[in-house]
């Protein structure tokens, strides 16, 4: 009988079904190690490059991959795919004036009025 069978037999989804019989089997519902290549850096590495990819926005990821691990040097694709996965992607900042006009004629009005010069 199959899981959609069960669930409707028994008022549940199938998903439930099928987890009921995964923790039948195997005694717990997580999913089970798969093969694979294993990963060139691990979550605490991953973190130290968030924290340095924050602290200095303006770097690229040639430059992150300079200081994150100078001496293995991951492709510049790993750090990219890391941080895109962290949700930090590339942002161009807003660039302002320092000062606009408005700022300018105040100022020298404040500094004017202190000096006791009149216009």
């Amino acid at each position: 009988m199959s899981c959609r069978a069960v669930g409707r037999e028994l008022n549940l989804s199938h998903t439930a079904i099928r987890l009921i019989a995964k923790h039948g089997a195997t005694g717990e519902v997580k999913d089970r190690s798969r093969t694979g290549r294993p990963r060139k850096t691990d979550a605490r590495e991953d973190r130290a490059l968030f924290r340095m990819a924050r602290r200095n926005p303006s770097l690229n990821s040639v430059q992150l991959q300079d200081l994150w691990r100078p001496f293995q040097r991951p492709p510049t694709s790993t750090v990219r795919r890391r941080l895109h996965a962290a949700g930090l992607r590339a942002r161009r900042p807003v660039r302002r004036p320092l000062l606009t006009a408005r700022h300018k004629t105040g100022s020298t009005k404040l500094v004017h009025s202190k000096a006791g010069v009149e216009n």
